[in-house]
């Protein structure tokens, strides 16, 4: 790409997720490259600062409003699949579609598919008043497809996409995970078992109920430092429910030295996105409650032994930074 174009990274205002600060690494790292990169934010009001105080280091030039955007063939727009139906709106910029949550556009436009992940009552109600419709045209548009998952490029390429326009581009955590990362699996233990509020609630429910001697503590209201000041001293984190890209929280507990047991479901069944091994992935549809709660009693008895058995996955994390950047060299200059 000529770096006298311009980038456009389309970002919501009003959320802070694990999503929204991608966007932003994404705009901090094209400008450190060279190419001049813009945030936009949707319905923004603010003074060209990012939306929240912790972004703000990811801004090299100012955040702009959405309605700021230049449509023009010089130029380049970056859309977070939440943002597919905006293709339609640009006639002249080349569009990319960044996918960071295949689940997101598959509910939308499927009832199993939003079945499976909102329920079945979200899934008639959304039926009955029209919404789910196949939005297949709408990722036609764009120039390129970025996956963030091998589970989006499985997705895109069951669509009909061809694989000269899907291009992989991952992410990278938060270096807060890496600070004294000598020390890691050294720190004092405690017989703590993690798990995201969030997601896959329902089914950790299950285990929560049949396991009343564990100590399950959940991951909410917290900031990235006391997160991770929670996982230094934990041994075990769980993931059920969807896994609609490859999820950060099951990385930041990998490299702060947990033991890591999720469900198969979307991302979290392909190898390369979730590398640990396969003793500790359960399909929820048919495994055992007491077979999960087993392997979490073993991850906290054995924790030395067991913990060791994610190494390669925390190599993998740990170079996953370096990785984003020369994928962006490759896809963009």
């Amino acid at each position: 790409m000529n770096k006298r174009n311009k980038i456009f990274v389309l970002c919501p205002s009003h959320t802070k997720t694990g999503g929204t600060e991608l966007l932003h690494q994404l705009t901090y790292q094209l400008n450190r490259l060279g190419i001049e990169t813009y945030l936009a934010y949707t319905n923004y009001e603010g003074d060209g600062k990012a939306a929240f105080p912790d972004f703000q280091k990811y801004l090299v030039t100012s955040a702009i409003k959405e309605e700021d955007i230049q449509d023009n063939v010089n130029n380049l727009l970056i859309l977070p699949e939440i943002y597919y139906k905006k293709a339609k709106k640009y006639k002249r910029l080349k569009i990319y579609i960044w996918w960071l949550s295949v689940d997101f556009f598959l509910q939308e436009s499927s009832f199993f598919a939003r079945k499976r992940i909102k329920g079945f009552k979200s899934a008639l109600k959304n039926l009955l008043m029209g919404k789910l419709r196949n939005k297949c045209g709408y990722i036609k548009l764009a120039d390129m497809h970025l996956c963030q998952s091998y589970y989006a490029m499985d997705f895109l390429a069951r669509k009909g996409i061809g694989e000269d326009n899907i291009r992989y581009l991952s992410d990278y955590i938060n270096d807060v995970y890496f600070e004294n990362k000598s020390e890691m699996l050294k720190d004092k233990r405690e017989n703590i078992v993690l798990y995201n509020p969030k997601k896959g609630y329902k089914f950790t429910k299950k285990l929560i109920d049949e396991s009343p001697e564990l100590n399950w503590v959940a991951l909410k209201d917290m900031t990235n430092k006391q997160v991770q000041e929670i996982m230094r001293s934990s041994k075990v984190y769980v993931d059920f429910g969807n896994h609609p890209g490859k999820d950060r929280i099951p990385r930041e507990a990998a490299i702060s030295g947990c033991c890591i047991i999720t469900g198969r479901q979307g991302a979290a069944n392909y190898q390369q996105d979730v590398m640990i091994p396969d003793e500790f992935k359960f399909d929820e549809q048919k495994v055992e409650i007491q077979s999960i709660i087993q392997k979490i009693n073993i991850c906290i008895k054995n924790y030395p032994v067991e913990a060791r058995k994610f190494e390669d996955y925390r190599e993998l994390i740990k170079s996953e930074k370096e990785k984003f950047v020369n994928d962006l060299s490759y896809i963009f200059l």
